[in-house]
């Protein structure tokens, strides 16, 4: 396989994986909190002692508890402050390396190598013009009815990197709408609570009798 391809792949794989490194990195980073667990810890033992004491005759100790507790949910409270802010520089930390080594250099590459010829179709399947595009990329859409591009002589025409790349990533994108739509919670449809004939009955205004004449 040709070097560049498969420097393209790998940077492909990287920027579908990456939400997923993102998510990893960023759990990591909200169950490294050693205080917060510690914390959470505390509650519980305070929780279950607060069960097993009667208000009534330990008053004390229940009142006690009842202030550790709520110095504990104040506590828990700015922990928890501390570690979305911690989650957030995270998030811009994550943004920038990606945009260094991921976005940026694949953006230059596929605009360094567009013209890269992947693979090679026999000639005369496609009409000319989507000949010239495959080979040229979307630039000929431009170039082409001014001659300036043109598909090359021979049996065979290449198709570019740009084209290939535009194939692959919408069968990609059009693979994970699939696998979306089939692993997407069904939505339950409304309970209906009353007959619709009932209802129906309900609105129906008698006549009023008309005197005869």
């Amino acid at each position: 396989m040709n070097s560049w391809l498969s420097l393209i792949l790998a940077f492909l794989v990287l920027e579908k994986v990456w939400p997923l490194i993102e998510s990893m990195i960023q759990r990591l980073t909200q169950a490294s909190s050693s205080k917060m667990k510690e914390l959470m810890h505390q509650k519980r033992a305070i929780q279950e002692q607060q069960k097993q004491i009667s208000a009534q005759d330990e008053y004390v100790k229940w009142t006690k508890n009842n202030r550790t507790l709520e110095k504990i949910n104040k506590q828990i409270e700015d922990e928890k402050k501390q570690l979305v802010a911690k989650v957030d520089r995270t998030k811009a930390s994550l943004k920038k390396v990606k945009l260094a080594l991921i976005t940026v250099p694949f953006t230059i590459l596929k605009i360094y190598k567009r013209q890269l010829p992947i693979y090679e179709l026999p000639k005369g399947i496609f009409p000319n013009y989507l000949q010239g595009l495959f080979q040229h990329g979307w630039l000929y859409l431009a170039l082409g009815p001014l001659n300036i591009k043109k598909v090359s002589d021979g049996a065979h025409v290449t198709v570019s990197l740009a084209i290939w790349l535009f194939a692959v990533t919408k069968v990609v994108s059009t693979l994970e709408g699939i696998w979306q739509s089939l692993t997407a919670p069904s939505i339950a449809a409304p309970a209906v609570t009353t007959d619709p004939i009932e209802e129906l009955n309900e609105h129906v205004i008698d006549p009023v009798d008309q005197p005869v004449d």
